[in-house]
This record gives C-alpha cells, sequence and structure tokens, in this order.
C-alpha cells in the first residue's frame, strides 16, 4: 500500500470519528431539550430536608409514567426559571420542617427564582406539602410556594394539599385529585419501608453525673440483610405506644457504618411532664437487653459524605455526634484525613463523650482539628458558634481549601447559631455559594 493511500485511509479515519463524535454530542442534546416538548409531559419537582418528599415525588413520577404520560423529576435546588417556562404542568411536592424552615435543598430555588417575577401565565400546577401540625407554621413551605406561583399568575390544578405528619388519608386526597385530573385510576402512595428486626445487645450511659438528661450509647444486632450509608436514619417502630394498633414511629441518627456489622445509636433521655419521650423512653429504659424492635433504613440523601471535597468540617452537639461519628468512621476507612470536628456539650468532667475514640483518631491523623467546648464550665467558647468566630480565619482557609461542612444536632439554638455565625464569617454571598455547591449539609431536629 503506496503512503498516498495510506494518508487518505487516516484522513478518512479521523473524518469518519470527528462524524461519530458529532452525532452522539448531537443526540445528547436532543434528549437534554426535549425534557418538556409537549403539552402531556408533568415536570414533578421535589424539596426534601430528609428523604420523604424525593420518595413520594418519585412514586408520583413512577405512576404517571405507568399511566402513559412522559414526566421529568427535578430537586428543587436544581430547578430553573428556564424549567418552569417550557413546562406547561408541574406537580410539587415539598417538605417543612422544624417551626416553619423551608427545606435547605429550597434555599437557592428561593433566593435565585423566587425572589423575581417570571411569567408563568400559561404554567398549571398542582402542590403536595408535607408538615407536622405540632408545629407552629403548618406546612409553611408549601404556602409560600403556592403564593408565589399565585403571583406569577400561574394556576392550579386544584387546591394545595396538605399532609399531617405522613397521614395516609392525606396522600390519598392527593390520589384521588389526580385521578380526577388524569382520568385514570392510580395505586396508593406508600411511605416505603422495609422492616427488620433489631436486637438490643448492649446499652451504655455516656454522661454519669451530667447536668443534662442522660445519652446512651446503643448498640444492635440484626439478621436480615441491612444496608446503610453514613447519613442515613433508621426508624423505629415504638411498641410501647398507649394505641399499639398504630405504632408511631421515631427516627434516630445512625452511628455506625454498615462494615461493623452492627447498628449503633446515641440517644438523649427526653423527660416531659407525663414521663419519658416516647420512643427515647423505649430505647433508653424499657427495651431490656436482648429483647428486639422493628426497624426500617431511610436513605438520607441530603446528608450523605460528598466524597468530590477534599476535606469536612464536623460540627454538632449532644446527640448529633451520631452522625457526626458515622461521616468521621467513612473518612477513616477510606483513609481521607483532613477532618475537623466541633463538637459541643455542657461539662467536659461528665460530658467528654467518645474521648478515646476522638483522641484516637487525632493519634492516626484522622481528625486533624479537634474543639471540644463546653457551655458549663465557664471558659470563653461555650458553644460551638463561639468556636467558629474565634477560629474564624482557618475556617475561611479550609473552606479556600474545598472543604464542606456537616452540622448534626438540635436546630434550635445550636444548628440556627451556626448558620448565623457562617453568614456573618463569610458574608451572603460565600454564605450561599455553600449551599449551591452542596457544601454545607444538615441533619438537625
Amino acid at each position: 500500500m503506496t503512503q498516498a493511500v495510506e494518508g487518505v485511509l487516516l484522513c478518512l479515519a479521523i473524518l469518519l470519528v470527528i462524524v461519530l463524535f458529532i452525532i452522539v454530542l448531537l443526540i445528547w442534546k436532543n434528549k437534554k431539550q426535549k425534557n418538556f416538548s409537549h403539552q402531556s409531559d408533568y415536570l414533578i419537582v421535589y424539596a426534601s430536608q430528609s428523604g420523604h418528599a424525593e420518595n413520594l415525588a418519585k412514586q408520583t413520577q413512577q405512576q404517571l409514567q405507568q399511566a402513559g404520560y412522559s414526566t421529568y423529576l427535578l430537586n428543587i435546588q436544581d430547578i430553573t426559571v428556564s424549567d418552569l417556562q417550557k413546562s406547561s404542568q408541574s406537580l410539587w411536592i415539598v417538605s417543612t420542617y422544624g417551626e416553619g424552615d423551608l427545606p435547605d435543598t429550597a434555599r437557592q430555588f428561593y433566593r435565585k427564582v423566587m425572589q423575581s417575577a417570571v411569567d408563568l401565565s400559561q404554567h398549571h400546577y398542582a402542590i403536595l406539602a408535607l408538615g407536622d401540625r405540632h408545629y407552629k407554621y403548618f406546612c409553611r413551605f408549601g404556602t409560600v410556594l403556592q403564593d408565589w406561583l399565585q403571583q406569577q399568575q400561574a394556576h392550579a390544578l386544584f387546591e394545595m394539599i396538605c399532609v399531617n405528619q405522613l397521614q395516609q388519608s392525606d396522600l390519598q386526597q392527593w390520589q384521588i385529585q389526580l385521578q380526577t385530573l388524569l382520568k385514570t385510576q392510580l395505586a396508593d402512595l406508600n411511605i416505603e419501608r422495609k422492616w427488620s428486626t433489631l436486637k438490643l445487645t448492649s446499652r451504655q450511659l455516656l454522661n454519669q453525673g451530667s447536668q443534662g438528661n442522660p445519652l446512651f450509647k446503643l448498640e444492635f444486632s440484626y439478621t436480615e440483610n441491612m444496608s446503610w450509608q453514613a447519613g442515613d436514619l433508621v426508624e423505629i417502630q415504638c411498641h410501647n405506644a398507649i394505641d399499639v394498633q398504630d405504632y408511631p414511629i421515631r427516627e434516630y441518627s445512625i452511628a455506625s457504618l454498615v462494615e461493623q456489622n452492627r447498628l449503633e445509636l446515641v440517644v438523649r433521655q427526653e423527660v416531659h411532664e407525663q414521663g419519658l419521650g416516647l420512643g427515647s423512653g423505649l430505647l433508653t429504659h424499657s427495651l431490656q437487653i436482648g429483647e428486639s424492635i422493628s426497624a426500617c433504613i431511610r436513605q438520607n440523601s441530603a446528608f450523605h459524605l460528598n466524597l468530590d471535597f477534599p476535606a469536612a468540617i464536623f460540627i454538632g452537639n449532644g446527640s448529633g455526634i451520631a452522625g457526626l461519628l458515622a461521616h468521621i468512621r467513612q473518612q477513616a476507612l477510606l483513609n481521607r484525613q483532613h477532618n475537623w470536628l466541633i463538637y459541643g456539650e455542657r461539662q467536659a468532667q461528665f460530658d467528654t463523650v467518645y474521648g478515646e475514640q476522638i483522641q484516637a483518631w487525632q493519634q492516626q491523623g484522622v481528625l486533624t482539628e479537634v474543639d471540644r467546648v463546653f457551655s458549663r464550665d465557664g471558659q470563653a467558647q461555650k458553644y460551638v458558634q463561639d468556636c467558629l468566630y474565634a477560629k474564624s480565619e482557618l475556617l475561611k482557609q479550609w473552606l479556600n481549601d474545598g472543604a464542606a461542612i456537616y452540622v448534626c444536632g438540635s436546630m434550635q439554638g445550636m444548628a440556627q447559631q451556626v448558620d448565623q455565625a457562617l453568614l456573618e464569617i463569610l458574608g451572603k454571598v460565600e454564605y450561599e455559594k455553600l449551599y449551591e455547591q452542596k457544601r454545607y449539609l444538615r441533619d438537625v431536629y
């Protein structure tokens, strides 16, 4: 074969590769742009703090697809004005947590989209709002979202459905409205749970003599195949309830990794006028060693460890140490050593929980920075937010180097004050960037 022929064949081969690349690129762009290409499409948006809204949104998407409708599912943190304007119909499944706070994942949408005027006069929507009537502002984010959509001249497909504590009767109202709208039968929405049996193998009081309520470390064995990630939650059926026909459920952050072949919790004993709290009373008092309870794992993707970021700052207090322990154990397992723990309790003499484990992680280099603050010891740094202010330059350095922040513990007080401290230390622009880049994750209660 002559060099001229070889040259021609080489050029043809290169040209073929280029053509194939262009074809693949065009197919990809076409798929990306056809999300809302016709009127029958439904945009399904979820705003979830701990996974329930996401679960229900995925079930809704599956049901609509089985009924012959094309759908597009989006986390609210990823939605844009263009997405809304391209779609003619949307279904929103949004949660409210705490006294009326919007989910962390909704902050970017609230700041970037809901603060502006958008022409949605050709858009139709429906909202399923999740909440808890025990709190002052029931389903507040759903209400705020509804008001905004109406202000943008969007039209309601039907009245907003509010769900109290995931009650099935409320979810059924949503299904009835969807069935009327779509003129087709739909299966019931269910909070998908795979129940397993946990057997209590040990219970240890961690803070003997503390001014605070007793804090317990609990370990459980299991025979079923259970799986979870650091950041996930376990739901416990409280068989000690007065009405055992409908077991109430309580959820807890998991402190252990699945690789440890045991499930570990850290539970604060709650004391009310009527006695011990339902869940904490069961776990810290009435459940005996060797006895079993029913439990299921709930994925909490909003608090999973993100391995894209080279460092992590773990902040928490009280029983929030559980969610932080799982993440630090995961970092140790992966030999990721750029970690900073900031943890608050009452008194060093009685509340230095997991002290030996934390010291071992320091010696191993897993924890390169550790700050333990105690509110009742009379020190200048009483709370975790005081540590953030005192070490603000180091905090900025870690964040400039790409660290992510994980907060676990009480929402009232600790989490709110940490949030305010970050805003003041970083400024609004850099603070909001943490949310946009998904570098500020919280498991608070």
